[in-house]
């Protein structure tokens, strides 16, 4: 993925940007990926970090970084060491919560390459957090995310198919806001037998 290519596919994921490209491409005639990566992921990821730091949308910012690392050409992945991850790394909370959303190979990558090799980042702690593999997204579950479509809501018509109206006990919660600790782990534990 060229630059060009980074600014089409940052804009097919958080569609708000779409603005901000066209004038950053009427202000510069091309994309420059590291003032557009700074304005269309650095300032907005920081500002729903800041709002909730464990949002989906924050780990949308998350796997999109690590795609433009995986699929970008050098320009691309020099703008993600240089210009994200470096702004990243500068909140250490924020570092801590993009390491618990990035693959284990992406993290390899920054703590063995990147933070040894970049003296702007030798001082930068390592990333932990989980192990296992975290993947990008899949085309659905993008579509899923731009509408903000409730997963609980939109999985309850198949549910009601599948099981009838009497057979799904959280149904009387659906429009209610008003959910225990306990009810709401109860349901999920509930959804995820009745599901698989």
């Amino acid at each position: 993925m060229n630059k060009q290519g980074m600014a089409e596919y940052i804009v097919a994921i958080f569609q708000n940007c779409e603005t901000y490209y066209k004038e950053h491409l009427a202000d510069f005639g091309s994309v420059l990926p590291h003032v557009f990566a700074s304005e269309a992921i650095n300032g907005p990821m920081k500002a729903e970090f800041e709002v909730n730091a464990q949002s989906e949308i924050f780990n949308k910012y998350c796997r999109l970084i690590q795609h433009l690392w995986k699929s970008g050409d050098e320009e691309v992945r020099n703008a993600v060491d240089v210009t994200i991850l470096e702004s990243i790394s500068d909140n250490s909370l924020m570092w801590e919560a993009f390491g618990e959303n990035n693959s284990f190979e992406f993290k390899k990558y920054i703590n063995d390459e990147l933070l040894t090799k970049n003296i702007a980042m030798s001082h930068v702690d390592r990333l932990k957090g989980k192990t296992e593999e975290v993947d990008s997204y899949s085309e659905k579950e993008i579509q899923i995310v731009k509408s903000g479509t409730d997963a609980v809501r939109s999985a309850y018509p198949v549910l009601e198919a599948h099981f009838g109206e009497v057979s799904c006990p959280f149904q009387s919660h659906m429009n209610s806001s008003a959910i225990s600790t306990s009810e709401l782990i109860w349901i999920l534990k509930n959804m995820m037998k009745w599901i698989y």
